[in-house]
């Protein structure tokens, strides 16, 4: 019985296994089916630019779209390579070789990754394109301005516009060069170009040139310092406000030549760009003014002429004269210098003034010896000076004005002093037999000072005995002694020069009544 229970118990369960091969169990995971590609953007269209190419397209169905893919290749059938991404229906591919065609080729990608199909390609050729106002000039002074139109090859029509979005402005049978009518008003313009080709393609807008139309220049101060009276050698300057950089100005007065004005004071090179023009000037030899106007020029960098503008003040210029020169220092005694200078040629003379120093620095400030008034003089003897000492000397030549200028220095020594040689002595009793008369050789010292006349009673007579007269005029000779009663007296001259050297006496004589 107990065998039976089993093998009916076996029986039963491969009964319920063979059943359970024919049983079907549903996944516990949904079925998932693959998701359509991305269709590729369609209408792909480029515009040229600089060197540049602007694509744009359009994505029938833009959703599960994250962003583009940008390909290029160099030619249509060769591998496209990614150039480039856009978030946006459009994208500026920079940095394309000029006279070089490019294939392009977008492409949709999904946030995941996946790529769509790729659009149709598109073609374009990127000439060197520009256009240029005025010749590059920065300035213009016209509205009316000469454009020149680079397009390179296959250029057809052309539009010119101060809009960017070429509104309202008239397509052109294409030229190189053409005129365009700048807006109204003073200021920066902007002139936008855009190319079309036989091909069909065209420019964007990137294409442009600048110019500053500018139609009017002024002055607004115009003034020179200092204002006081002038003269050679001072400096001036300058300062002309016209409120814009870049032009050129000057100053000028009659008797002058112009002095150019910079915008940054101080050269052509460079500027401060304030619009505030100034120069120094050193005013030269030979320039005179007497009250004269200053008037101040300006043009601008587009060429318009200011109104010329008056300084406030007027310009006085006195000018220095031109220097005499030393022409010789001579020493011709002890105490003596002779000095000769060149005549003057200043018409607006007044003096000579003659300046002695000690040492080489002569200047206004040292000893004046003498101011001599007429012209043709030209020479003088210095005097009153030491022995054996060197003097320095300088001409101040001073005009109408008071303005001086000094000559070039020379200098002189004077001679080394020794004592005066001696007279000889003669002597008699007068007619009257009354007084001796008494008579001797001249001196032919120069820096004679005096002779002296002693006399004694006996032999040997010394500057010590009695002196009997000085006589200070080297051209006089003789002299009377009037001595009482009967007597015999012994005379002796003596030679004094400037310096208080005295000469060796004369012979002594002896008179007697």
């Amino acid at each position: 019985m107990r065998n039976l229970l089993v093998t009916l118990t076996i029986a039963a369960l491969m009964l319920g296994f063979c059943l359970g091969c024919n049983r079907h169990v549903e996944s516990l995971d949904p079925v998932r089916d693959l998701p359509s590609p991305l269709a590729a953007p369609v209408n792909l269209s480029v515009l040229i630019g600089n060197q540049a190419a602007t694509l744009t397209w359009e994505m029938t169905d833009p959703t599960d779209v994250d962003y583009y893919r940008i390909y290029a290749a160099d030619l249509a059938n060769a591998a496209y390579t990614l150039r480039d991404t856009s978030s946006a229906l459009t994208r500026t591919v920079t940095g394309l070789l000029l006279n070089r065609e490019y294939f392009f080729k977008v492409a949709a990608v999904r946030s995941a990754g996946t790529e769509g199909k790729r659009s149709a390609s598109v073609s374009v050729r990127i000439p060197a394109v520009s256009l240029v106002i005025a010749g590059n000039n920065e300035f213009t002074n016209s509205r009316s301005v000469e454009v020149a139109l680079n397009a390179g090859l296959g250029a057809t029509e052309f539009k010119l516009s101060e809009d960017s979005t070429f509104s309202s402005a008239p397509i052109e049978n294409f030229t190189a060069q053409t005129r365009f009518e700048l807006s109204t008003g003073d200021g920066i313009k902007r002139v936008y170009a855009r190319y079309y080709y036989g091909d069909g393609s065209r420019t964007n807008a990137a294409i442009f040139d600048e110019i500053t139309l500018d139609t009017r220049a002024m002055i607004s101060s115009f003034t020179f310092a200092p204002a006081s009276v002038l003269q050679t050698g001072d400096t001036v300057t300058f300062t002309l406000t016209a409120g814009e950089s870049k032009g050129t100005a000057s100053a000028s007065f009659v008797g002058a030549p112009n002095i150019s004005l910079y915008d940054d004071g101080v050269s052509p090179d460079a500027t401060s760009n304030d619009g505030v023009y100034a120069g120094r000037w050193v005013i030269p030899v030979g320039v005179s003014a007497n009250g004269v106007e200053v008037e101040g020029k300006f043009t601008d960098g587009a060429g318009n002429e200011a109104l010329p503008a008056k300084a406030p003040n007027l310009m006085t210029i006195r000018p220095i004269p031109q220097p005499v020169s030393i022409v010789s220092t001579l020493a011709i005694s002890t105490y003596q210098i002779d000095i000769l200078w060149t005549q003057a040629t200043s018409p607006d003379f007044r003096s000579y003034r003659l300046y002695r120093g000690t040492t080489a620095t002569v200047t206004a400030s040292s000893t004046l010896v003498t101011t001599v008034n007429n012209k043709t003089a030209v020479g003088y003897t210095d005097t009153s000076l030491n022995a054996n000492t060197m003097y320095y000397y300088r001409v101040y030549l001073v005009d109408s004005f008071g303005v001086s200028t000094p000559s070039n220095v020379d200098s002189a020594r004077t001679l080394v002093n020794v004592a005066p040689d001696p007279v000889t002595l003669a002597g008699a009793l007068s007619n009257d037999s009354v007084t001796f008369k008494l008579s001797w050789t001249r001196s032919a010292v120069v820096d004679f000072a005096s002779y002296r006349l002693y006399r004694r009673d006996t032999p040997g007579v010394t500057p010590s005995d009695q002196l009997v007269q000085i006589i200070n005029v080297a051209g006089t000779d003789n002299v009377t002694d009037f001595v009482p009663g009967p007597a015999t007296v012994y005379y002796r001259i003596f030679v004094f020069d400037r310096s208080g050297l005295m000469s060796a006496g004369s012979n002594e004589i002896q008179l007697t009544k």
